[in-house]
């Protein structure tokens, strides 16, 4: 499976249906694939991906995928709202398809 074999697990006593979801949207990102991933999120793809923060500016423009924790967007580098509002536009921009949409966490992907 992807990742799993050299990108960190959480402990594995947390029950957190939540977390396990992320971890499971996670490994469907490909090895060195660009990434824009909420801010929690970012540290466990940095050791396989070219992975910035969603929402931060130019940093990693036109990423192969996004992965969004839509439920507790962390406020920065941009506000809860805007991170909403972004979220909303690569949906339904057309570059973009949903790959999952679970557990509050969305998973596009660019389109070819």
């Amino acid at each position: 499976m992807v990742g799993r074999a050299h990108t960190p697990r959480p402990d594995p006593g947390n029950t957190d249906p939540r977390l396990a979801t992320a971890w499971r949207l996670m490994d469907r990102i490909p090895d060195g694939a660009t990434v824009a991933a909420s801010n929690r999120l970012v540290p466990q793809l940095t050791s396989r991906t070219l992975v910035s923060v969603f929402g931060l500016g130019d940093s990693r423009p036109d990423p192969e995928w996004i992965i969004d924790d839509s439920a507790q967007p962390q406020g920065w580098p941009i506000s809860p709202d805007d991170d909403r509002r972004l979220l909303s536009e690569a949906r339904n921009n057309g570059r973009y398809r949903i790959v999952a949409d679970q557990d509050s966490y969305v998973l596009l992907q660019r389109r070819p």
